[in-house]
């Protein structure tokens, strides 16, 4: 995929929205300081998203409403579609609560100059803003959606994200699918953004995510929709998950409340993944 390096006037950036805090505007002032255009999908969050932004950005960004939310990786669509549309070559997804570094598209830069045949590049990332004096990189199999880029192309040979999915592994699906398809996927080491983990709780010095009932449900729909999907193809990458996967169910029954709400949520999961949903 031969495309020029990317820049303030060929690259977008698509942000995912679902009630967010207010944050969320410097992370789009930041935006606008990276690139030129941003397209915010929003899944019929309760507050108005346009009312939120300050008026002079107001003619570089599309606010795209949605009357429900339809999940995460139609969001993403989206936003890619109109991307498209306009021509754009690249395109970088975002979470709503993160904080992208100034220089990223310049660190992007110094990777697609020194590696051939890039389907996506991504970044590590940090609870608080860091300061970065220099990079290295290296292949992955799988990258979180926040900060990560897309050669427009990329979306001709494989097509666009899994709207089934819904929420949950919307990302590390995209990315092996990449990866099957004869393309590397790069992972920059420094962490290029500050990023929100939502609000975890901790009892006997333990810790566990505390997701709600439907982000149970789907984080174990998916996972298993993964793991029946690709253990033959990346096996080592599907044990090690469901080691993980195991040990976040352990910590849930440990450290959170409304256990026995949670687990019948977790197995309903397990089940629709098997069967295919």
């Amino acid at each position: 995929m031969e495309s020029s390096l990317p820049n303030k006037f060929n690259t977008c950036i698509v942000i995912v929205t679902y009630n967010p805090d207010s944050s969320f505007v410097n992370n789009v002032v930041r935006h606008l300081e990276i690139v030129d255009k941003v397209f915010i999908v929003d899944n019929n969050s309760v507050v108005d998203i346009k009312s939120l932004l300050p008026n002079e950005y107001l003619n570089k960004i599309d606010v795209i409403f949605s009357e429900k939310n339809k999940g995460i990786a139609w969001a993403l669509n989206k936003g890619i579609s109109e991307a498209i549309k306009l021509s754009y070559e690249w395109v970088i997804t975002f979470d709503q609560d993160s904080l992208p570094n100034i220089k990223l598209l310049d660190y992007y830069s110094e990777v697609l100059k020194k590696e051939k045949n890039i389907g996506l590049i991504g970044t590590k990332f940090s609870d608080k803003t860091e300061n970065i004096d220099k990079i290295t990189w290296k292949n992955s199999l799988t990258l979180i959606t926040s900060g990560t880029l897309h050669p427009i192309k990329i979306f001709d040979f494989i097509g666009f994200y899994n709207e089934k999915l819904f929420i949950d592994s919307v990302d590390f699906d995209f990315a092996l699918r990449v990866k099957i398809a004869g393309y590397n996927v790069v992972r920059i080491e420094a962490p290029l953004l500050s990023h929100k983990l939502g609000t975890p709780v901790k009892k006997y010095g333990l810790e566990s995510s505390n997701h709600n009932l439907i982000r149970r449900y789907y984080y174990s729909r998916n996972h298993f929709f993964l793991t029946k999907t690709y253990f033959k193809k990346f096996p080592v990458w599907i044990l090690k998950k469901n080691f993980f996967f195991i040990k976040s169910i352990l910590l849930l029954v440990i450290v959170e409340d409304n256990v026995s709400a949670k687990l019948k949520n977790i197995f309903k999961g397990i089940n629709d993944g098997y069967k295919g949903f």
